[in-house]
C-alpha cells in the first residue's frame, strides 16, 4: 500500500500504479502458480489414460507407461524415456527461476 500511495503522490494515475507497482511487484507470485500448473497438466495421468484412445496421442506419463507395457521392463529405456519426459519441465523451471526473486529485489526487501 505505501508503494501504491507512493506512486500517487508522485503523479501516477491507476493504470500506471497498476502496471509499474502491482504487476512488477506480482511476478514472482505469477512464475510460481505458471510452474506449479504447467506442471500438473505435464504430469497428469488419469484423466489422459481413461479418455484418449490412440497411443500417438498419449501425454508423456501415461506414454510411459504405455512403452513399458509394449516394450517390457527394461530400466535403460525406462530411464531414458524418464529423463527425456523430465527435461522441458526442469528446462522451463531453470528459466523461470529468475523472476522468483524479482519482486524482492524491486521491493528493497531481502530474501
Amino acid at each position: 500500500m505505501e508503494l501504491d500511495e507512493a506512486a500517487e503522490i508522485d503523479g501516477a494515475n491507476l493504470l500506471e500504479v497498476l502496471f509499474r507497482v502491482v504487476v512488477p511487484l506480482s511476478t514472482p507470485a505469477i512464475a510460481t502458480v505458471a510452474v506449479f500448473n504447467i506442471v500438473a497438466k505435464w504430469n497428469q495421468f488419469f484423466w489422459p489414460l481413461v479418455f484418449i484412445q490412440w497411443p500417438e496421442r498419449l501425454p508423456l506419463a501415461v506414454g510411459i507407461r504405455w512403452f513399458r507395457t509394449q516394450h517390457g521392463y527394461d530400466p535403460q529405456l525406462l530411464m531414458v524415456t524418464c529423463i527425456i519426459s523430465m527435461a522441458p519441465v526442469v528446462i522451463f523451471f531453470l528459466i523461470a527461476q529468475r523472476y522468483f526473486f524479482r519482486g524482492a529485489v524491486l521491493a528493497g526487501v531481502r530474501p
